[in-house]
């Protein structure tokens, strides 16, 4: 699956990761790759860009 959007703030990121945590629960195996500068939903899932993560 995939989601791409240009615009900013229209919920690509939150919508990934609530969609990687169903299908998680659901027993699949999931990747979840997020390719913003950012690195916000590396953040949402506890780790940090100095490697420390939480």
């Amino acid at each position: 699956m995939c989601g791409v959007r240009k615009k900013g703030g229209a919920g690509k990121t939150v919508t990934t990761k609530n969609l990687a945590a169903a299908f998680s629960k659901l027993g699949k195996s999931v990747l979840v790759v997020g390719l913003d500068c950012q690195h916000y939903l590396s953040n949402l899932q506890g780790f940090e860009p100095d490697g420390k993560g939480h």
